[in-house]
């Protein structure tokens, strides 16, 4: 397992790798812009998408740091509220999930599920909702309850868009490596 973090660091030496993470920080900041407001404290978005992608081509210490870098760059791009270094934290957590479960993997259901589980779990419900009530002192049983409604109707959601998304690319990853 710490091989393919190695792997996945020595990949960012690669002009090909570069260049991707490079497009999919472009793709991710694009659809980090595109947010689909529930709520003061919920949003529905799909950058979690080009960064998946990106987990099962370039391994997970290159779509920890492309994750990273695309959550500060939309930043700056278009802030929505104070810089939190938090949520660079969940983005830079979420590649690592991602590329622990895809990197040389076939993408399977159950592969995609866990990894969305454990984000949900981890990210979603616990780091989110600690950094909201750090941010807005919003009220953390009230917001846990909100983000647990919105993470059980989005995960079946999540893991079939998931699922089409990495397993039409993985049909063609030997070209992009």
């Amino acid at each position: 397992m710490f091989s393919n973090f190695k792997e996945s660091f020595l990949n960012l030496k690669k002009t090909k790798s570069i260049a991707l993470s490079a497009l999919f920080i472009a793709i991710d900041c694009v659809l980090r812009l595109l947010v689909i407001p529930i709520g003061p404290t919920i949003n529905i978005t799909l950058f979690f998408l080009p960064l998946s992608v990106c987990s099962m081509l370039l391994g997970p210490t290159a779509a920890a740091l492309t994750g990273a870098a695309a959550d500060i760059l939309t930043y700056f791009i278009s802030p929505t509220g104070p810089y939190f270094p938090g949520f660079t934290l969940n983005a830079l957590i979420c590649g690592l999930v991602y590329g622990i479960f895809l990197y040389k993997q076939k993408p399977t259901l159950p592969r995609i599920i866990i990894a969305r589980v454990i984000l949900m779990f981890v990210v979603d419900l616990v780091l989110t909702t600690l950094w909201l009530h750090f941010m807005y002192t919003a009220p953390i049983l009230e917001t846990l309850s909100l983000r647990v409604v919105k993470c059980l109707i989005l995960l079946p959601v999540e893991v079939i868009l998931l699922s089409v998304v990495l397993k039409s690319v993985y049909k063609f990853k030997d070209k992009w490596r």
